[in-house]
């Protein structure tokens, strides 16, 4: 029996044709939800982008200066090796890292050194923390628009050839504290705040890279700050000695008759003058030395072993009385007191108390 092939095609052909519409009308319908699905959401996303530009324009925007982040100088994660680097490359690094902060103060700064300079030895870590510390502290303590002057100088210490590097800035906030209280903070480590001070902080650690660090107030609200340190290896490991920290008050104790015969500017340039002369005595700048001239009073900080605080103190006392002091061209007698304390002990503590001429 013969099958008609030609029949049986078209009869599958009609069957497979309502199939293929069926598919074709829904891949139709797919399309038409998914381009409104679109036109609705970029309708939405239209509309997102016009309310943020509204309230963008509503709210102002904030600007904040992002704190810098300090130079990787640890004190806890060091390995104490003692090395030889350069002090103007690590103060450069410490101020372009510290940059933000200059700019949200308008703070300025300016470094003057001496060609040649000797490395210094020591511990790298520690002394650039010291250096980050104050010079933070002094960015942040300083008025708007001042400068801070940085000075790098080579300087003969006991132990051998050193560097001095001198930190001179304006502190707007040295109005509200007496000298008594500035040294306390430098010395003792008296609490600011509930917080140990930065400047003695600072000091502790230079101490450690037997260096040392004074200060000293040659204008007021005006700080110099002088940090030492060894130039020589030698001089780096060498040991530390037993240091004592004395205070050696001069004063003057004819000065309000001083000031009702010369007045008041005269009389303070006196005691300017025996302060500068007090300063060639000591060894300055390790050795600290501040004038009062509104008291009379010249205070001498100073570092020595265990027994020699008299030998120095008698020097100074016996000094004063062999020299004459002038304002202009006339003579002026003085008469002074002297009082040495030990600074290490409790404040106020008296070793000696002694007049004189």
């Amino acid at each position: 029996m013969k099958v008609n092939r030609s029949k049986a095609k078209k009869k599958d052909k009609k069957r497979a044709k309502p199939v293929a519409k069926s598919i074709r009308k829904k891949t139709l319908k797919l399309s038409k939800k998914k381009a409104a699905a679109k036109t609705v959401s970029s309708k939405k996303i239209t509309r997102e982008k016009k309310n943020r530009g509204k309230t963008a324009a509503r709210i102002k925007p904030e600007i904040s200066l992002p704190r810098p982040r300090e130079p990787q100088f640890s004190i806890l994660m060091t390995s104490g090796k003692i090395s030889n680097f350069d002090p103007l490359d690590m103060l450069r690094r410490i101020l372009m890292a510290e940059d933000m902060l200059f700019l949200s103060r308008q703070i300025t700064y300016h470094i003057s050194t001496e060609a040649d300079l000797p490395g210094i030895w020591g511990d790298r870590d520690k002394i650039g923390q010291a250096f980050v510390k104050l010079i933070d502290y002094l960015a942040r303590r300083a008025d708007r628009g001042t400068k801070i002057k940085i000075s790098i100088s080579q300087f003969a210490l006991r132990s051998g050839p050193g560097i001095k590097i001198s930190f001179e800035s304006h502190d707007r906030n040295l109005d509200n504290i007496n000298s008594q209280e500035f040294l306390d903070r430098l010395v003792h480590g008296t609490n600011e705040n509930g917080q140990v001070p930065v400047l003695y902080n600072a000091r502790q650690i230079v101490v450690s890279q037997r260096g040392q660090m004074w200060a000293d107030l040659p204008v007021p609200n005006h700080p110099v700050y002088h940090i030492l340190l060894p130039a020589s290896e030698e001089a780096a490991k060498q040991p530390s000695n037993e240091q004592m920290t004395f205070k050696y008050d001069i004063s003057i104790t004819n000065y309000a008759n001083v000031r009702k015969r010369f007045g008041i500017t005269k009389s303070a340039s006196l005691v300017e003058q025996i302060g500068n002369y007090v300063r060639s005595l000591v060894r300055y700048p390790i050795d600290m030395v501040m004038s009062i001239s509104d008291k009379g009073m010249i205070t001498a900080i100073y570092e020595t072993q265990k027994g020699s605080a008299n030998s120095v103190a008698s020097r100074i006392s016996q000094r004063l009385a062999q020299e004459q002091f002038m304002i202009g061209k006339r003579p002026v007698d003085l008469m002074f007191r002297y009082n040495l304390a030990l600074l290490t002990s409790s404040p106020g503590t008296n070793q000696e108390s002694k007049s004189g001429r």
